[in-house]
């Protein structure tokens, strides 16, 4: 019986794809970049193929297929959702070979020998970031919070009983480690490192599975079908062990891999699987896959500040006083400790906020009363200008606009700005203590 195929779409070569993407972590003070993203299949290049059927039973030259699954989604990255099955041999194709998509020139039908290539066709949105086309593998909006992993492997193709039983085991190896919160977590910890690509090490987008852990997943799958018609991964040691090579990208990443030509063409990247480097010559599979990423990515600037008045320096523990405010906003008044909330954009009460003039200085204080910050202030204009910086050498401005003599409430704004960062918000404070 002829195993259905389950993938509406042909793709042309032997490959599992698991893309897991785009986690939210905790915010970082970095450049965003943001925009419109897509990975997509291409094709791949038959370098050597691997020594098969010498008896051609399951047709001549190689035979390769793709095993194509996703895993996870995020809120702002819309992944293709999972097609799991198998999809069809490439090779030779003739009768009776069934699922066969004619790929290689072993053959005038086909057949994969060292030196054939295969690109698939073009489709509507080829080009277009924006375009969720046939071949997509990941597609949708990128910003600071995505991280984008794809793991393909060409998969040599036999006619094993059961039908399929590697392919399937392999699934459930790659759902397990794409699970294992631990491995996630070093994965994360990597999307810095993919930050700082800039095509000096132009094949940076590739993380090897031995050095990451991802292979300790696969030990011992393939061992036992050594010398064996079963279906395995390109890129097995001697011993049978699998080396996986796993993509990581972010959108910054994607950015530049897009504008650069890897010698496929512009944004086409080469993943290569190579068993003769790995010393086994037994099989002496070479493959090449080729996958095309288009991006619309641009650098976000953050918002101009606000214009200020124009002040004199801002000296830690000088006060000058320019103007005395209508409500005798001055040093006398504003010396104690201040308690009261604090807020981002147009709120003032988002969390607490102490504060306090003492020894000629402006004291940020936590909630146990101990100082997290200090610098100078000044009078301008009737309300008070204090200036500190964070262990970031963020610069923050904390300024008085008006004060409530039935209340007794002093309020104001604030502003933090640091590289390629701005942000600002209100407070509003009692006076607790001379």
């Amino acid at each position: 019986m002829k195993r259905k195929n389950k993938l509406p779409n042909k793709f042309s070569i032997a490959m599992a794809l698991i893309v897991f993407a785009t986690l939210t972590v905790t915010a970082q003070k970095k450049d965003i970049y943001y925009g419109p993203l897509k990975i997509s299949y291409w094709g791949f290049v038959c370098n050597n193929p691997t020594k098969d059927d010498p008896f051609g039973m399951d047709g001549v030259g190689d035979e390769v297929s793709i095993y194509f699954s996703t895993w996870g989604s995020v809120f702002n990255n819309m992944m293709n959702n999972s097609q799991g099955g198998l999809n069809p041999v490439y090779g030779e194709d003739f009768l009776p070979m069934d699922q066969r998509i004619k790929a290689g020139t072993a053959t005038i039908n086909g057949g994969l020998k060292a030196g054939d290539s295969y690109v698939r066709e073009a489709v509507y949105g080829n080009d277009e970031p924006n375009t969720r086309s046939k071949y997509a593998i990941a597609s949708g909006w990128g910003d600071e919070n995505t991280l984008i992993a794809i793991l393909p492997v060409v998969f040599e193709r036999d006619k094993e009983t059961p039908y399929g039983k590697p392919i399937q085991a392999f699934d459930v190896a790659v759902n397990n480690a794409f699970g294992d919160l631990n491995f996630r977590k070093k994965l994360f910890a990597l999307s810095d490192q993919c930050d700082q690509y800039n095509g000096s090490n132009p094949y940076a987008y590739i993380q090897f599975g031995s050095i990451i852990g991802l292979d300790n997943y696969f030990t011992g799958l393939f061992s036992g079908y050594q010398n064996k018609l079963m279906s395995r991964p390109v890129g097995l040691l001697p011993d049978g062990q699998f080396r996986s090579k796993l993509l990581l990208f972010t959108p910054k990443m994607l950015m530049l891999i897009a504008q650069k030509d890897f010698g496929y063409g512009m944004g086409i990247i080469p993943v290569q699987y190579d068993e003769a480097g790995l010393g086994n010559t037994a099989s002496n599979g070479n493959y090449t896959i080729l996958l095309q990423v288009k991006a619309d990515i641009k650098k976000r600037e953050p918002p101009k500040p606000p214009v200020q008045p124009k002040l004199p320096p801002v000296i830690q523990g000088q006060v000058t006083t320019i103007m005395q405010p209508a409500y005798s906003i001055n040093n006398e008044f504003v010396t104690g400790a201040w308690k009261g909330t604090i807020g981002t954009s147009t709120s003032n009460n988002d969390g607490p906020y102490t504060f306090k003039f003492a020894n000629n200085a402006f004291w940020v204080l936590n909630d146990q009363g101990s100082a997290t910050a200090s610098g100078g202030y000044q009078f301008v204009n009737g309300n008070f200008v204090a200036t500190y910086y964070d262990n970031n050498n963020w610069k923050y401005e904390v300024t008085s606009t008006s004060y409530n003599m039935t209340t007794g409430e002093l309020s104001g704004n604030w502003t933090c700005t640091g590289t390629n960062y701005y942000k600002t918000g209100k407070w509003i404070a009692k006076k607790i203590s001379n």
